[in-house]
């Protein structure tokens, strides 16, 4: 059987006779080292010998990361939370007007928690060019309490009125404005990063009430078309209403006495029988132009708001101590290609010298 603590004694002195016969080399100035013959061995040992370069780069590197992290800008985040009114039993509200729901059900009219979730057109709706610029054009205020557009907090003044809309739209959503939802619970964040705490809950806030305010104007227009055409229709069957009872009418004063009239009585059973029907569909009509009205007139808010924005107390980027890492990584790499990059070039020249 074999030894694996003896095995891996003699890999580990292996490794350290190649590694200080490299150093050797090095000591000797038999520099460069070939680290094809050599190996991972003769690797450390080219990146010990170079130390003083390595050790630049991450000091460099550090140095750097520091730099950025007090010059850049700190940037704060405001989150808004909220949850789709649906989510609670259906935003209609209808279902408690207990006399036109009872009525409505009569008709197989759905009135409560049968809405779909509006949530999922939360992000196109905060993407449209009218929502966009009704956020980017109205005034804040941020801590020092200077008000102003965020066009002209984000965007170049010298820039023409025209292109800077568009321009503003795109930084809005690409480094400023995101919307994230969690599809289990259906709770939404609207988050919100700015250069000033307040500017940033600000924001967020705003962007709360320009889309409810904009899913309910595109909610009126859906049931406001319904509502038009159910009441036209409606007029229409209030004169037919009106015309089957002048007909039953007439038939009655005209025909007092119908006796045992086979004729008469159907008659009077055709008229009686198109009355009837005719009042149904009627008070059907009726009845849904109600349940229509009620839904276009409400003013019943989309969102439920879990917790509104609020000024961040501590910036979320940038990071300084995450740049100083990523930076003297970044230093000591380049730092260690100069060190294989140079090892390099002077094999090649000892190659062709030889």
């Amino acid at each position: 059987m074999t030894n694996l603590p003896g095995t891996r004694n003699s890999l580990r002195s292996g490794i350290r006779s190649k590694v200080c016969v490299a150093m050797n080399n090095l000591s000797e100035k038999r520099f460069p080292i070939d680290l094809v013959e050599e190996g991972i061995p003769g690797l450390v040992a080219l990146m010990v010998y170079s130390w003083r370069i390595i050790t630049a780069g991450l000091v460099g590197g550090v140095l750097v990361g520091v730099i950025l992290g007090q010059v850049l800008e700190d940037q704060y985040e405001a989150a808004a939370v909220i949850v789709s009114s649906s989510q609670f039993g259906g935003s209609s509200g209808v279902g408690n007007l207990a006399g036109l729901a009872s009525a409505a059900t009569q008709f197989g009219i759905d009135i409560g928690g049968g809405e779909s979730d509006p949530s999922f057109l939360f992000p196109w709706i905060l993407r449209s060019r009218e929502v966009s610029d009704r956020i980017l054009t109205h005034k804040y205020t941020d801590s020092d309490d200077r008000m102003a557009t965020l066009v002209d907090r984000i965007v170049d003044a010298d820039i023409p009125h025209t292109r800077q809309l568009d321009r503003a739209r795109r930084k809005l959503h690409r480094d400023i404005l995101r919307y994230e939802q969690d599809r289990r619970s259906g709770v939404s964040e609207v988050k919100v990063r700015a250069n000033d705490p307040v500017l940033a809950a600000e924001v967020a806030n705003v962007c709360l009430g320009e889309l409810d305010r904009y899913y309910l104007e595109l909610r009126s227009q859906f049931t406001g078309g319904e509502y038009a055409f159910l009441e036209s229709r409606m007029n229409e069957v209030e004169e037919d209403l009106k015309d089957a009872e002048d007909d039953y009418l007439a038939f009655t004063e005209e025909n007092r006495d119908i006796g045992s009239s086979p004729e008469l009585k159907l008659r009077r059973e055709r008229l009686m029988r198109k009355l009837q029907l005719t009042e149904q569909l009627y008070l059907s009509l009726h009845t849904q132009a109600d349940l229509s009205r009620i839904e276009r007139e409400k003013s019943l808010p989309v969102i439920a708001v879990i917790e509104t924005g609020y000024p961040p107390a501590f910036p979320v980027a940038p990071k300084s101590t995450r740049l100083t890492l990523l930076f003297g990584l970044v230093g000591t790499f380049i730092a260690a290609v100069f060190v294989l990059t140079r090892n390099a070039f002077a094999s090649n020249r000892m190659r062709v010298r030889g």
